[in-house]
């Protein structure tokens, strides 16, 4: 045989070999992991220094003036239509001129919001427990 007694880990002589140990370590850090109100698993919108990345800024590449201002939310990671479908929704249930569309960029794994609506958007993210 190899002297590795592949079963157990261990090797010839009887030694715990230290990849095993290393399952053996990483397994029993796994028990203990415990998640609290996890987000939806459809979609995830990440947080920079435990603050979500949302922006306003002007919409620099439309020649209009005076010139458009559009709400980024950065770091969504999953499933961008649930993401938009439902921040959509929100915005008809607590604006009076809701945006009519968001504008996915998955290259850059963020959303485009026409308009100023940061704090809408924040709103939505704390209440979907983000």
């Amino acid at each position: 045989s190899s002297g590795i007694n592949a079963e157990y880990g261990h090797d010839s002589e009887g030694n715990e070999l230290p990849l095993s140990r290393f399952i053996r370590a990483t397994q029993a850090l796994e028990k203990q992991t415990v998640y609290h109100n996890s987000p939806s698993p459809d979609y995830y919108v990440a947080r920079n220094k435990k603050k979500f990345m949302v922006r306003e800024e002007e919409c620099t590449e439309v020649p209009v003036t005076p010139t458009p201002m559009r709400t980024v939310v950065e770091g969504v990671y999953g499933d961008y239509h649930v993401a938009t479908e439902e921040l959509l929704q929100f915005f008809k249930e607590n604006l009076t001129y809701p945006p009519k569309y968001i504008h996915i960029d998955p290259t850059f794994c963020r959303l485009l919001v026409p308009g100023l609506h940061a704090d809408t958007v924040l709103q939505f993210l704390e209440q979907k427990g983000f």
